[in-house]
C-alpha cells in the first residue's frame, strides 16, 4: 500500500478519533489520514481522486531497512556519485575533504554551478529525484561519503 504526503491547499477538517486519540481526516468518504506534522498529512490508500485540492508532496513507498553506504572519489572532471534509482527513497551525501564539492542531479556536473558541499562535511539530503548524480571539485582525489535508502 502507498503512503502519500499531501499538504493541504484548502481548509480541511480533522477531528479526533475517539478510540486512540489520533487525528483523523477522511477524503472521498473512505481515506483515512494522520496528521504527521504541522502541516502534512499522511494518507494510506488510493490517492484523492481531486488532485486541485490537495498539493501531493511525495509518494512514499515502503518504509525500508535496505540501504548502501558508498564513498565515491570526486575530481576535477565530473563523475558518478550515485547512479540512477527508480527505487531510491532517499540520498544523503557528506562532503568528507578539504575542499569544496558541487553535486548536479543529472549529467555533467561543472564547478560553481548546482548543488554546493562545502568542505569537511557540507551535507545535502535528497528526497525527489531518482536520477544519477554526478559531482566535481576542483582537487584531485576528494572524498565524498554517499548513503541510499531504497525500497
Amino acid at each position: 500500500m502507498t503512503t502519500y504526503l499531501i499538504r493541504p491547499i484548502q481548509a480541511v477538517d480533522l477531528r479526533q478519533n475517539e478510540s486512540d486519540g489520533a487525528i483523523l481526516v477522511e477524503l472521498n468518504g473512505t481515506i483515512h489520514a494522520d496528521v504527521i506534522e504541522a502541516d502534512m498529512i499522511a494518507i494510506t490508500g488510493e490517492a484523492p481522486s481531486s488532485a486541485t485540492l490537495y498539493d501531493v508532496k511525495e509518494a512514499v513507498k515502503n518504509k525500508s531497512d535496505t540501504a548502501t553506504n558508498t564513498p565515491a572519489t570526486i575530481g576535477i572532471t565530473s563523475s558518478t556519485a550515485l547512479a540512477a534509482n527508480a527505487n531510491r527513497i532517499k540520498a544523503e551525501f557528506v562532503n568528507d575533504s578539504d575542499t569544496v564539492i558541487y553535486l548536479k542531479l543529472g549529467s555533467g556536473a561543472t564547478l560553481h554551478s548546482g548543488i554546493r558541499l562545502n568542505a569537511n562535511g557540507g551535507s545535502y539530503t535528497e528526497e525527489n529525484y531518482n536520477g544519477i548524480i554526478t559531482a566535481i571539485s576542483s582537487g584531485a582525489d576528494k572524498n565524498l561519503c554517499v548513503v541510499e535508502v531504497y525500497a
